[in-house]
């Protein structure tokens, strides 16, 4: 996935199941700023928020 696609999904989260930004954070345990940044681009998701939409970053390499 890209990074794109996992705010996407971050996204549709927050939607879905809490309605409200100030939720989703607090349901995560990370602050509202926080999730905000990372849904507006700014920062990338942290891992609670990861964590909370059953998503973790894996990092590889590749040959170029």
């Amino acid at each position: 996935m890209t990074r794109d696609e996992v705010v996407e999904e971050l996204r549709k989260a927050v939607g879905r199941g809490y309605g409200a930004q100030r939720k989703f954070a607090e349901r995560c345990g990370c602050p509202p700023c926080k999730l905000s940044e990372a849904l507006g681009g700014k920062r990338p998701p942290s891992r609670a928020m990861l964590k909370a939409i059953g998503i973790r970053k894996v990092v590889s390499y590749e040959r170029i």
